[in-house]
């Protein structure tokens, strides 16, 4: 094996795991993204909630009228965040399904290298 085969070799795994880096790096700013919008999503819950409340203590009359409706503004906020919640267990599915696929792919990879620096050798010591 000369230095020119090793060095294409270790050229090739270098851009090959760089190219790896880079899929990771695509996939976790994704992740972050979608899960940044979605808490923001469920701030904004919060504070148009909140903004109810406070309509509803101005407007209320009576003492009844008002647990009422704090009930629905409840359970319409906890309706948002189980629905907010599903969408963050699918955004990390998808990551950890994206995860595998490179895992996998970078497992067939690195075993094809390993088969090219073995097929090298095996010559070089044939020779």
């Amino acid at each position: 094996m000369n230095m020119n085969e090793t060095f294409v070799l270790m050229n090739q795994s270098s851009s090959d795991y760089y190219a790896n880096l880079n899929k990771l790096a695509e996939i976790n700013m994704n992740a972050w993204q979608q899960l940044v919008a979605g808490k923001m999503a469920v701030m904004n819950h919060f504070f148009e909630t909140a903004g109810k409340q406070a309509e509803l203590l101005k407007d209320a009359k009576r003492v009844d009228e008002l647990v009422e409706k704090q009930a629905e503004l409840a359970r319409d906020l906890g309706e948002q965040i189980l629905e907010s919640n599903k969408e963050v267990v699918e955004i990390l599915s998808n990551t950890r399904d994206e995860y595998q696929e490179i895992a996998e792919a970078s497992a067939v990879q690195a075993k094809s290298q390993l088969n090219e620096v073995a097929e090298v050798v095996k010559h070089a010591q044939a020779a």
